[in-house]
């Protein structure tokens, strides 16, 4: 990704990444990311002691440190917009505000069909976001798994407190509740921001459509939803 950002001028930072274990609870959690991380031949993984996490992120604490030094930040609708560039000037057809309705797939072929007509193609990659799943079924793939959309927003530190971020500082996740809050250092963006927490029901799908109304009345959905509120509620709602 790097490689294709130089190559057509798109605007990134190879910042490094920091996860941070604040209590010992979490190191086997911060242990089995390092494990499934050098299983997937991530580049120079690396366990920061106090020194070298002092060198990197002076004002991070914690009992352990996972860093990640090739982890980058980039605005992928200029990386897309750049593809769909490449793709255009190979005389491929690229259709946008064109949403899909329907998905047939059979004898080596997937027909797409949209409210320009139909598509066909030998394969389809469904990169859809919180729309994925609902695609895919149509594909004919199980309803399950199931994504479960949540919306992040963003605070601006202040400028006089931007020095406190270097890179993207996360907390080990906690598979109960994943949503912990990152810090991230975007200077494309004028500094250090860290996303804010949300109330849980606040999805990207429209609240009134099937795929929306599958997501939020599963056991497992209304149990991070109670979680999420449970942990955020008293902070939001009192700043």
């Amino acid at each position: 990704m790097y490689e294709y950002c130089e190559r057509h001028g798109v605007s990134h930072e190879q910042c490094g990444k920091v996860i941070v274990a604040h209590r010992a609870a979490e190191l086997p959690a911060l242990d089995e990311l390092e494990r499934r991380g050098r299983a997937n031949g991530v580049a120079g993984l690396v366990r920061l002691d106090t020194e070298g996490i002092a060198e990197r992120e002076p004002h991070c604490r914690g009992v352990a440190r996972l860093h990640s030094p090739d982890t980058g930040i980039v605005d992928f609708a200029v990386v897309a917009r750049a593809i769909a560039g490449e793709l255009l000037q190979q005389g491929v057809e690229v259709a946008t505000r064109t949403p899909v309705t329907g998905v047939t797939a059979g004898r080596g072929r997937v027909a797409l069909r949209h409210a320009g007509g139909e598509t066909q193609a030998r394969l389809a990659v469904f990169c859809a976001g919180g729309e994925s799943d609902r695609l895919a079924e149509m594909a004919g793939a199980p309803p399950d798994p199931r994504i479960v959309p949540f919306r992040g927003a963003y605070l601006r530190l202040r400028p006089e407190r931007r020095h406190l971020v270097r890179s993207m500082i996360y907390p080990v996740p906690d598979p109960a509740l994943p949503y912990g809050p990152p810090l991230v250092a975007d200077r494309r963006c004028a500094g250090a921001q860290m996303p804010s927490p949300q109330p849980p029901s606040c999805a990207r799908r429209p609240p009134t459509s099937p795929s929306w109304v599958r997501a939020t009345s599963s056991h497992g959905s209304r149990e991070c939803a109670r979680r999420r509120w449970a942990a955020t509620a008293p902070w939001w709602m009192t700043s």
